[in-house]
């Protein structure tokens, strides 16, 4: 669904914030012809004029013809490797409750944040990104995962931030790394990169007191266009969902914007994973479905909420995903590690995930 978005600058604060604001049109879906890699992030995200879409990595996005996809494995299927060592946190850097403590859940009902919280939020989140940024310049063939982890966890203690992952609920590494078959929660190992991979990295820090989370999926070398294809409509995906956010809208809305574009692309949303609020607590109420739902719960000016979590009932998680697009079907399976999530027919998965929080006008992305 094609719609319209501007940049406003807020006078709630000193920074200036990006916001999306809603104008439906005519339905689109998008994809780019012929390029290899993508470039690097810019801070705006804009709609010219004549509705052709530039996203937030600063690419013009062109109207895409419907197409089949080919569901044959032409990628390297991903298996787990070995896990190196814990890293460790200096003293002085703030943990989140759950390191030290038995994990308990939060608040129950949506937090409605005010500004002190927003601008903690998005301190947070800048940190995240950052971190974000700086590793994803360094991606290279034969880089392994436990080398961006290594990466990810040394710039966030630069900062003074502690990376969220580490110890929540018993997960050992900082970052998650998913590599072409690796839905989520992907674990840093010894396992090396290779020309042609896609991979998602997910990045969170715990910042003076607050949350920050985003991801992106990136191409590694050469990518077929079937694998490009599909990173930039995960990217896509993220971006239909934050322009169907404004004030008094329904959360259902986000599902039901996203899942028919995917499928007349030719890709399946996974359904297992959603949204989730942020702030203090690395996941809070509500959940947001990324597929046609009947969700009643409105936004409201001062929810925020990334475009990501899993729910599962067994044992003890209830943990963080993000909108995840398959070019294959929509089953995944759990490894034995009990984090790593795979697709069943070993399809290739890519996300894409920004923070953002609803305002009096429309929403403000903290992630860019």
């Amino acid at each position: 669904m094609q719609k319209r978005m501007c940049v406003i600058i807020s006078q709630a604060t000193h920074q200036t914030r990006s916001y999306l604001t809603r104008n439906v049109s005519q339905k689109q879906s998008y994809f780019i012809p012929n390029q290899q890699q993508l470039p690097t992030s810019s801070n705006s995200v804009s709609m010219r004029k004549d509705n052709i879409l530039k996203s937030d990595i600063g690419r013009n996005v062109y109207i895409m013809q419907k197409r089949s996809l080919c569901t044959r494995v032409r990628h390297r299927v991903v298996k787990p490797g070995t896990v190196g060592p814990e890293r460790l946190v200096p003293r002085h850097i703030p943990r989140p409750s759950y390191v030290s403590e038995t994990w308990t859940p939060g608040q129950s009902g949506i937090i409605i944040k005010n500004e002190r919280q927003i601008a903690g939020i998005w301190e947070a989140c800048q940190v995240a990104l950052n971190v974000l940024n700086l590793a994803s310049r360094q991606l290279t063939v034969g880089m392994t995962t436990d080398d961006i982890d290594k990466l990810v966890h040394e710039t966030c203690i630069a900062y003074g931030a502690y990376p969220s992952t580490l110890r929540y609920k018993g997960f050992p590494k900082s970052v998650c790394t998913s590599v072409n078959n690796v839905v989520c929660h992907g674990i840093p190992d010894n396992c090396p990169l290779v020309d042609g991979d896609i991979i998602n990295i997910d990045v969170t820090v715990y910042y003076k007191g607050f949350h920050g989370d985003v991801n992106k999926t990136y191409p590694i070398g050469s990518v077929d266009e079937e694998g490009l294809h599909l990173v930039r409509m995960a990217e896509h995906a993220c971006v239909t969902g934050i322009q169907a956010c404004g004030p008094g809208v329904k959360f259902a809305e986000i599902g039901k914007a996203i899942e028919p574009e995917m499928k007349e692309a030719g890709l399946t949303v996974i359904p297992l994973f959603c949204g989730h609020g942020i702030g203090e607590d690395f996941h809070e109420p509500p959940d947001i479905y990324h597929i046609a739902n009947e969700e009643s719960v409105e936004m409201k000016e001062g929810m925020v909420f990334t475009v990501g979590k899993f729910r599962h009932t067994e044992k003890r998680m209830l943990i963080e995903g993000e909108p995840i697009i398959s070019e294959g079907g929509s089953n995944v399976e759990f490894l034995e590690d009990g984090w790593t999530v795979v697709t069943s027919d070993e399809s290739r998965t890519a996300a894409w995930e920004h923070t953002v929080v609803i305002t009096r006008d429309g929403v403000e992305v903290l992630t860019l």
